[in-house]
Order: structure tokens, then C-alpha cells, then sequence
């Protein structure tokens, strides 16, 4: 049986984003805080503490696979009515750079781009649930 914690979801859509490598992220699975381990953040434990626990109880959280977000693009694109902004976003997801130039062909399409938003919102919090699922975890909404 899953573990109900209450998680922010945001935060831990911040972790899965958070490419940079700079710091380390992790879930603790008594709080359901998401942690950043920075030497400036407050946290429960000491960096090498929550590192070398072996209790189970902080579960390291690594970035999403960018291939992720490029299949949502894919499929959002499937689902634009205009076919000439289907289109210009089709040649925007083509090769390096894809990400800022489908960006840019949404600003000039403002529904299209908020509708972009909340399907990319869902794909992503579904695929946070379904990591939180694997690890047996059901987030509670908080």
C-alpha cells in the first residue's frame, strides 16, 4: 500500500526541472518536504546526513529526461486546430533550440500558449505521480 504525504507538487516540479547539477535534490518520504541540498537552505539533517542515510528515508530526485518535454511538444502540437500555426510550430521543434522557438511561435498565439501551459502542467504532474506511484508514494496535495 502506497505512503500518503502531502507534497507540493510545484516544488517538486522545480527538482525535475532543475538541470543544472549545481545542487542535489531530494523527497523526504516522512515530511514530503523536497529538498534542495544547498549549505544555505535550511534543512532536517546535514547535507552529508541526508547523503549517506541508509534508512530509506530521503529518495534522490533526478532531472526529467528532456526527451520528455520534446514529446509533449509533439503531441500538443497534434492537438492545435490552426493548421498554419501547427505548422510554424512544427518547423520551431525542428533541431537544436527547439524548446525557445516553440515558445516563441506561442507568444504570438496567447490562447493556443495557455492552453500549452495547462497541458504541460498535466503531462508533467502526471509523470511526477507516476514516478511518486514507483516509489510507492501517493502525494497528498499541500
Amino acid at each position: 500500500m502506497a505512503k500518503k504525504l502531502r507534497i507540493a507538487l510545484e516544488e517538486l516540479r522545480w527538482a525535475f526541472d532543475d538541470r543544472t547539477s549545481e545542487y542535489s535534490w531530494v523527497l523526504d518520504t516522512e515530511t514530503g518536504a523536497v529538498l534542495r541540498l544547498a549549505e544555505d537552505d535550511e534543512l532536517p539533517l546535514s547535507i552529508e546526513e541526508i547523503e549517506e542515510d541508509e534508512t530509506g528515508r530521503f529518495l534522490g530526485i533526478d532531472p526529467e529526461d528532456p526527451h520528455e518535454g520534446y514529446r509533449d511538444m509533439e503531441e500538443f502540437i497534434a492537438t492545435v486546430a490552426d493548421s498554419s500555426l501547427r505548422d510554424l510550430l512544427d518547423v520551431a521543434i525542428a533541431g537544436k533550440g527547439a524548446f525557445r522557438r516553440f515558445k516563441d511561435v506561442l507568444i504570438r498565439a496567447p490562447q493556443e500558449r495557455d492552453r500549452w501551459f495547462r497541458f504541460q502542467e498535466e503531462r508533467v504532474n502526471g509523470r511526477l505521480r507516476a514516478w511518486l506511484a514507483a516509489n510507492d508514494i501517493e502525494a497528498l496535495e499541500g
